[in-house]
């Protein structure tokens, strides 16, 4: 009989020790997780063309999101097409000296130095 006992309470023992190392191991497993997502943001206007890149991270925990993404941004630029701008105010400028001409009846008229005021402009 006391062999009986005995045997139960090392099982019990066993029992506990096996269930003290799953809880354990449970509790200490790694439960928060962090995402990392890369982005590239383009934004192009008339003349000016905005590149943001970078990283966003989310955080999990047990596969449930908590908190906001962060972004971490790595590269920004922010270009101004010049040659665009050239080209537009060449075009606007000799539309608009052919129409003062024409307007006036003159054969020619000098408003200005075209590539003066493109200069002018871009500088």
């Amino acid at each position: 009989m006391l062999i009986v006992v005995f045997v139960m309470q090392i099982g019990l023992i066993v029992f506990l020790i096996i269930g003290f190392v799953v809880v354990y191991r449970k509790l200490t497993e790694r439960r928060v997780t962090a995402v990392y997502e890369p982005f590239v943001y383009y934004d192009t206007k008339l003349f000016r063309e905005k590149v943001v890149a970078g990283y966003r991270i989310r955080y999990y925990y047990d596969g449930i999101p908590f908190g906001e993404p962060s972004e971490i941004i790595v590269h920004q630029s922010n270009e101004v097409d010049r040659e665009a701008i050239k080209n537009d105010i060449t075009s606007a400028l000799s539309i608009l000296s052919k129409g003062v001409m024409a307007a006036l009846g003159v054969p020619r008229i000098e408003l200005s130095d075209i590539q003066n005021v493109i200069n002018e402009v871009l500088n």
